[in-house]
């Protein structure tokens, strides 16, 4: 009897716990991701998201810098928007372990792009180590839709 109280919080687990995906990136293990996954095309201009580093190590990465793609045809295009960091923001955030992190991303806006209706995703570049990019790094994407 004690056995089904356990069976259900290992599936309870199983299903909350998923990772979040988008084509050809997975979200790396060790970095939980939340944020917003519909938008009204009148409404949004930011993206909010947490992040919190699940691993042992400082984790750093640009959260100004990041690419916007888009989902057309079965295949994600970089649309090359790319915010232009504050010079009070920029640099690499640290982000230490078990450390949340809050932040919003600012879609480009402007005369030459207008997002239509459709998939897209913020894609990040991250890396372990130091704050200057030296080591091997990792992609991580905030996948989102308009509507």
């Amino acid at each position: 009897m004690k056995k089904l109280p356990l069976f259900f919080f290992i599936l309870f687990l199983s299903t909350a716990c998923t990772r979040d995906t988008a084509g050809d990136i997975e979200n790396p293990d060790f970095l939980d991701i939340t944020h917003e996954t519909h938008f009204s095309l009148r409404t949004t201009e930011d993206i909010p998201y947490e992040i919190v580093n699940q691993s042992e190590e400082t984790f750093y990465y640009h959260h100004l810098e990041y690419h916007i793609e888009e989902h057309v045809e079965g295949e994600w295009i970089n649309l090359d928007l790319i915010t232009i960091p504050s010079p009070d923001l920029a640099g690499p955030t640290p982000l230490e372990p078990g450390q949340t992190y809050g932040n919003a991303a600012r879609l480009a806006r402007g005369s030459d792009h207008t997002y239509e209706a459709g998939e897209y995703r913020l894609r990040f570049e991250g890396w372990f180590g130091s704050e200057e990019e030296n080591t091997d790094s990792y992609d991580f994407v905030i996948e989102f839709t308009q509507e």
